[in-house]
């Protein structure tokens, strides 16, 4: 895989700018450039969300039946659980997604809600990094 990033400059600047983010290691990162095409597919993190599975959806049917919001059992297993190991490696080595996560379990979350919370956190971070094209620096670390 890194032989393959080696050949082409575009994919390997935007692997570099995709290991800055806490929690994204090799796997992850080659999956989600393959699973983008170096990020042409998708316009935003929310629709890959979305393709990944762990978007919520409001269930409701009509005006009487109402449920929480749930991420649909469709979607790509695969970058689901790559994503999930990720959360959960951010989640203890990143004090800002830790505090994150700990806030969500304060306000009654349950716990596979606020480490889909951190998923997407995830996400948006990464797509954030290549659209800007500079490297994630965590803000909350340089102000101590």
């Amino acid at each position: 895989m890194k032989e393959l990033l080696g050949t082409d400059d575009n994919l390997q600047r935007n692997y570099e700018l995709l290991r800055s983010v806490k929690g994204v290691g090799l796997i992850l990162s080659c999956q989600l450039l393959y699973h983008t095409s170096n990020f042409m597919n998708f316009n935003n993190w929310r629709s890959f969300s979305s393709y990944c599975g762990i978007a919520p959806f409001e269930y409701s049917s009509g005006s009487s039946i109402k449920r929480r919001k749930q991420s649909h059992y469709i979607g790509d297993r695969k970058m689901k659980t790559l994503l999930s190991m990720a959360a959960v490696s951010a989640i203890q080595s990143d004090q800002e997604l830790k505090n994150y996560y700990k806030r969500k379990l304060e306000e009654g979350k349950h716990k596979m809600i606020a480490l889909n919370n951190v998923r997407n956190k995830i996400l948006a971070r990464s797509f954030a990094v290549i659209k800007r094209g500079t490297p994630f620096v965590n803000i909350a670390a340089t102000n101590y």
